[in-house]
C-alpha cells in the first residue's frame, strides 16, 4: 500500500498503484513509481475526502471506520 497525502493506493503492478477507492467511489486517482519506490507521477483527481487513520504506538495505521449500531445505522 502507498500513501499519498493521506489518500491510499493499491499496486496494480510494480510501478502502477490506483486509488484504494476506485471500484467503491469511482476514483479515477492514480500513481506511477521507478520500481524501487521513487514518485514518478501522480493524477490527484480523489473523489472523496483521504480515510481517517488512527497510528498505534507501534507505528501501525488503523483506518478509522463510521461507527454503527448493531442494525448497521450510522450513529
Amino acid at each position: 500500500m502507498l500513501m499519498i497525502n493521506g489518500y491510499t493506493f493499491s499496486e496494480y503492478s510494480p510501478m502502477f498503484w490506483y486509488c484504494t477507492r476506485k471500484k467503491s467511489r469511482n476514483c479515477q486517482a492514480k500513481a506511477r513509481t521507478d520500481g524501487v519506490g521513487n514518485l514518478r507521477f501522480l493524477q490527484e483527481n480523489h473523489t472523496h475526502e483521504p480515510p481517517e487513520y488512527h497510528v498505534t504506538a507501534s507505528g501501525h495505521y488503523v483506518k478509522i471506520s463510521g461507527a454503527r449500531d448493531f442494525a448497521g445505522e450510522a450513529l
